[in-house]
This record gives structure tokens, C-alpha cells and sequence, in this order.
């Protein structure tokens, strides 16, 4: 039982190590998604877009700012 316990804690050990190895993912570039965000004094998001793609894009953006808690955990 030793034995296991040694080598499961030597396993996490060379995977933290080789995953703090990594190269850092790229800084993400401009998004292709274009929409404008206007909130009135209540909070209400007023979404507007040039199509459906980014509206649903601006929908989800001002959906995630309202519930950033609720994501996080």
C-alpha cells in the first residue's frame, strides 16, 4: 500500500511539473463578434447588432456581466 500511495504522489507531482512547463496560450485576438451594449438606468441591456450571430454574442456577453457569480462557482 506503500508503494501505491508513493508512486500516485509521484505521478501528481511530474504532471504538476510538466503542466507548469507549458507555454502560455496566446493572447486571444480582437473577437469576430460585434455588438453594442447600452444599459438604462435599471440595468436593462439594449443589444444591438448588424445580424443574429452578434446579437446572440452581445445577448451572452451582457447575460454573463449579469451573472458573473453564478459562472464563477
Amino acid at each position: 500500500m506503500t508503494g501505491l500511495l508513493g508512486l500516485l504522489s509521484y505521478t501528481f507531482v511530474a504532471c504538476g511539473l510538466l503542466l507548469s512547463c507549458a507555454q502560455q496560450p496566446a493572447n486571444p485576438v480582437d473577437s469576430q463578434y460585434k455588438a453594442t451594449i447600452v444599459r438604462t438606468s435599471y440595468g436593462i441591456p439594449h443589444i444591438t447588432a448588424d445580424d443574429f450571430a452578434n446579437l446572440g454574442f452581445g445577448e451572452g456577453y451582457a447575460a454573463a456581466e449579469d451573472h458573473v457569480c453564478n459562472i464563477a462557482y
